[in-house]
């Protein structure tokens, strides 16, 4: 099973131009459910505005809140462990609800750049940015995401390219059927 995960980075965008039949299931987190309709969960923390979700969900699309993810997230160590960014909490819940063979990213770099748009919409709040226990190292969690998936027997692969704060290894979609 082949799950992507798209977040709402810049370069999230070019998920509109794939063929997303190469997944079994694409997970949108917080705000990636606007950039297209092909994703089958959103996620998104418990303080994520009413007004930025969707409206209407279609009958392949469901939501997924603090309820579900929590368990998955201390399955893996918790919050502190695992890391509190949507990214590490979205590869742990499918990484426990579907025991997948690989896990892609997209769109999840948790790299702020100090000018121009940080996200697809603009500019966006960086969680890495607050001061939390569980936001100390972003290499340390991925280093741990990556580990610990490839224990379960699931790659965790990036399928952005350029800076990132979100330490896997790093592919194109065009690449990915090699990887």
């Amino acid at each position: 099973m082949n799950i992507l995960v798209i977040g709402s980075a810049p370069d999230a965008v070019q998920v509109k131009n794939w063929d997303l039949s190469v997944f079994d299931q694409v997970i949108a987190i917080n705000n990636a459910w606007q950039i297209t309709d092909k994703w089958n969960q959103l996620i998104f923390p418990y303080d994520f505005p009413n007004e930025n979700k969707p409206a209407t969900v279609l009958a392949h699309q469901t939501i997924v809140t603090e309820e579900q993810f929590v368990l998955a997230q201390n399955f893996f160590g918790g919050f502190v462990y695992a890391g509190a960014t949507m990214a590490f909490t979205a590869g742990y819940w499918s990484l426990a609800t579907y025991k997948p063979s690989k896990i892609c990213f997209l769109g999840c770099n948790m790299h702020y750049s100090q000018s121009g748009a940080t996200h697809f919409y603009g500019t966006g709040k960086p969680d890495p940015l607050r001061k939390d226990i569980s936001l100390t190292s972003l290499k340390a969690c991925s280093y741990r995401m990556l580990i610990l998936s490839k224990i379960h027997g699931c790659d965790v692969v990036s399928l952005s390219a350029g800076e990132t704060n979100l330490h896997i290894p790093q592919t194109s979609f065009h690449a990915l059927a090699d990887y």
